[in-house]
């Protein structure tokens, strides 16, 4: 959404507990983009300083620790800076698995102290931008002017639910894929639910082709479109009947729904507060556990003209950053960080 519009780096840390790469669908894109790993970050802050590194404007991602330390190392004294809320990070620093690590539980109230102090924040959902009072800057796409791969139309073939992204057993699809079962089986219609991506643990793929599910790995940048233009509705999650306010669901919102409103495609999206504002958007469809199958076959038979909105725009979400960056001081902020952010 930047790129083009200014000069714009990337700036991450590389932690071995994720593989110590950086996420693979970034990995072949065409941003310029700073890799640190995590022990060796002394010598590249040391670098930043002695060469003069400093960036005036520095939008953050996640508030987690290690986000703020790596803002402090490339923000110029004078920078804005803005924050980014992705989901609901303290649940996740509570984990199991966070315990002891530079985000995880015990970081929880330097955070809070630390973005206390950041006044310009953005986020992709309602759920977020209420809690935390931000502007909506919605995960952005091209915008595409026709579906030209997806002509296969035969009405024997199978009609494709796709779903595209990191694959956990949270995210419930193993359950999706028996609804999917369900609804083929009341509506006499052949249903196929295609899984590509991140799919973790190697179990769990088994568990869903056991399911009659189509799996594939991830999918390079310059074929997303593609794949995207085989399906005939985007699933973008399947909720539990309890969860709708989960910690881990209350904030969520699918960067799949902007691809596939961009792709003229259908967006089944599970109905949370944070996507409760979507509801009416030509090509979205909120559902829930018990209504899933009502709710697909309405996917299946959309007839309406689906466009990308103005917010899920480049442009639209550039306005919604470039409003939040106005409302940042351009003052000491920055270096109230260099002095408190530090992690041995």
């Amino acid at each position: 959404m930047l790129d083009g519009r200014r000069p714009v780096w990337l700036f991450c840390y590389l932690f071995e507990e994720f593989g110590g790469q950086i996420w693979a669908p970034l990995a072949g894109s065409n941003l310029r983009i700073m890799t640190i790993p995590w022990k060796q970050r002394e010598q590249y802050h040391r670098m930043f300083e002695v060469y003069g590194i400093r960036f005036p404007t520095v939008w953050m991602c996640k508030p987690r620790l290690p986000t703020l330390l790596l803002a402090s190392a490339i923000a110029a004294p004078d920078a804005r800076l803005v924050l980014d809320f992705d989901d609901n990070e303290e649940h996740f620093s509570k984990s199991p698995g966070s315990a002891e690590k530079a985000y995880g539980g015990e970081t929880i109230g330097l955070v809070r102290s630390l973005i206390e102090e950041i006044d310009a924040r953005t986020a992709a959902s309602k759920a977020l931008a209420e809690d935390y009072k931000t502007e909506i800057v919605r995960h952005a796409r091209q915008t595409t002017d026709k579906r030209r791969f997806n002509s296969n139309k035969a009405a024997d073939r199978p009609l494709r639910i796709g779903f595209v992204g990191t694959v956990r057993p949270h995210k419930r699809l193993l359950e999706a894929s028996e609804a999917i079962a369900v609804a083929s089986h009341i509506f006499g219609r052949r249903l196929e639910l295609n899984v590509y991506g991140d799919i973790h643990p190697d179990d769990y793929r088994k568990d869903l082709e056991a399911n009659n599910v189509v799996t594939r790995g991830n999918i390079p940048a310059e074929e997303l479109q593609e794949v995207l233009q085989t399906f005939d509705v985007v699933l973008t999650g399947f909720p539990s009947q309890s969860d709708s306010d989960e910690p881990i669901t209350r904030y969520q919102i699918s960067s799949k729904i902007g691809d596939a409103l961009a792709n003229g495609i259908p967006a089944l999206v599970p109905r949370t507060r944070s996507v409760a504002d979507l509801d009416g958007t030509p090509g979205i469809f909120l559902f829930d556990a018990d209504d899933f199958p009502d709710v697909l076959m309405e996917a299946l038979s959309c007839s309406k003209k689906i466009m990308l909105p103005r917010a899920f725009t480049l442009d639209g979400a550039y306005e919604g950053f470039a409003k939040a960056e106005s409302e940042a001081p351009s003052d000491a902020s920055a270096l109230r960080l260099f002095t408190r952010c530090h992690i041995p």
